[in-house]
């Protein structure tokens, strides 16, 4: 059974402890840390992961790689591009190679994905149904800053001073004229912070097993996001872009 409590009303900048009870049965703890807000100019760290639910012993070994860098500093969050539950984004996949792997991270550390394309195998954006719709509830009103979206299927979030964008690389929502590629031309005119960043999942520029010259398969996604969401990214003073 899943839940969510919407909490307002947090200070900004501050560390928020909570403990989670199913009746007077205590189920878990853990912590977060509020939006420093946009004036902030401290260090603000975020582990960008992604292609990583193979469930394989790799996948520990980053895990605690990563855990052993930090070495107890604060995560701010964590930035999945796409790809975290293989090899057909289901429900048992994402348990599995998802939520196991990192639990203990994300009590702590609030997780903002982008939708791959395996997890597109068994979750569809025009609906937002499927396990990786079921496993996230994402912005799409503007409730974490950014233009209201209307779907989890893309959205943004602030957070000190940079305005995040997650855009769904599928090759239904790569539309010049489509709902996403508006909303993302909106929503880089609404924003005042100052840094940008944009993540999704098909790079528009690769090499090696996924070539971003290559029309067949998957790989035109590549292409598209290259030709249609890249000049609006470029247009729009993004900073930087994060894909996998």
């Amino acid at each position: 059974c899943d839940h969510h409590v919407l909490l307002t009303g947090l200070p900004s900048g501050r560390k928020i402890h909570y403990r989670a009870f199913n009746d007077s049965h205590f189920i878990g703890e853990g912590q977060f840390r509020t939006d420093p807000g946009p004036d902030f100019d401290g260090h603000i760290r975020a582990w960008i992961l992604g292609d990583s639910g193979t469930g394989s012993p790799v996948q520990y070994a980053v895990r605690d790689s990563m855990m052993g860098h930090l070495a107890g500093l604060p995560l701010d969050m964590l930035v999945h591009v796409g790809d975290m539950a293989y090899s057909k984004g289901r429900d048992g996949e994402f348990t599995a190679r998802f939520f196991r792997p990192y639990r203990s991270l994300l009590s702590s550390t609030p997780c903002w994905p982008a939708p791959g394309n395996h997890e597109m195998k068994n979750a569809d954006s025009a609906t937002q149904s499927g396990p990786y719709f079921e496993a996230f509830i994402l912005p799409t009103e503007g409730e974490c800053g950014g233009l209201a979206s209307g779907t989890e299927a893309f959205y943004s979030f602030d957070y000190g001073p940079i305005h995040f964008i997650s855009l769904d690389s599928s090759g239904d929502a790569i539309d010049p004229e489509g709902a996403m590629l508006a909303w993302l031309e909106e929503d880089l005119s609404a924003t005042d912070r100052r840094w940008i960043i944009a993540f999704f999942h098909h790079p528009p520029y690769s090499r090696g097993s996924h070539p971003s010259n290559n029309f067949r398969d998957s790989q035109g996604r590549l292409v598209k996001m290259r030709e249609v969401a890249v000049p609006v990214l470029e247009a729009g003073g993004v900073d930087l872009v994060l894909a996998g």
